[in-house]
């Protein structure tokens, strides 16, 4: 080999090697910094016109018929999720106040176990153990992968676990995972947590203050401050 083609070949190792460890430090970016919270928006909280069907296809997590519902597209394998349903149910203990919750399913592609963890919620849904698989999942992220969902099932109340792991181990498509991606694409939502509570999107995450004064606000029939 002539003295210029291994010059050619060794520029050609290093730049390969670089944009490897581009690409690593791009999926890393994403995964740690930009992919579990929605990129930071501006702005006062806006209608949403599809308030009714976002609603439709949530699944129950808490007190669908009080005056106040919190609509949340959320990853059971995201961190910012976990962290936003633990603020919401502190700051609803600590008002007394009566505050729905309804997830609407959006697993974000980069989770390894974000839709397998969606299919397992709507089966140990259909037998009513909903709420207490939403609380568990969140609890135990880390076990993703690790735990069977059975042992989630068993810990969330679910009778029948044979029938839970035959749905859970079903390939199809569930539709209303499909339909929460849809709606999700449709209302432009770049991450999750995204909160909607009464109709009115939240740029970003609401903090504990902006809870506080919009479920103060909304249980009254008011807007949302800053609305």
């Amino acid at each position: 080999m002539s003295e210029s083609s291994t010059r050619l070949e060794r520029a050609m190792n290093i730049v390969l090697v670089v944009c490897a460890v581009l690409f690593v430090a791009i999926l890393a970016k994403r995964e740690f910094f930009g992919a579990t919270a929605p990129a930071p928006e501006s702005g006062p909280p806006q209608q949403v016109s599809n308030w009714g069907e976002l609603r439709a296809n949530g699944i129950n997590v808490r007190s669908p018929s009080a005056p106040v519902v919190v609509v949340e597209f959320a990853d059971l394998e995201c961190p910012a999720c976990r962290e936003f349903n633990e603020r919401l149910k502190q700051t609803v203990a600590e008002m007394h106040a009566n505050v729905g919750l309804e997830l609407v399913h959006f697993p974000l592609s980069i989770h390894r176990f974000a839709r397998p963890a969606a299919r397992a919620l709507e089966c140990a849904n259909a037998q009513g153990a909903g709420p207490a698989f939403v609380d568990l999942a969140y609890a135990k992220q880390d076990s993703f992968g690790l735990k069977p969902w059975r042992s989630y099932a068993k810990d969330a109340g679910v009778q029948n676990i044979d029938a839970f792991e035959t749905c859970a181990n079903d390939t199809a498509q569930v539709a209303r995972i499909e339909e929460g991606r849809r709606l999700g694409e449709a209302l432009q939502i770049r991450g999750t947590p995204t909160v909607i509570i009464n109709g009115w999107r939240f740029p970003g995450v609401p903090n504990d203050a902006q809870l506080r004064s919009a479920i103060v606000a909304l249980s009254k029939g008011d807007k949302p401050p800053g609305a």
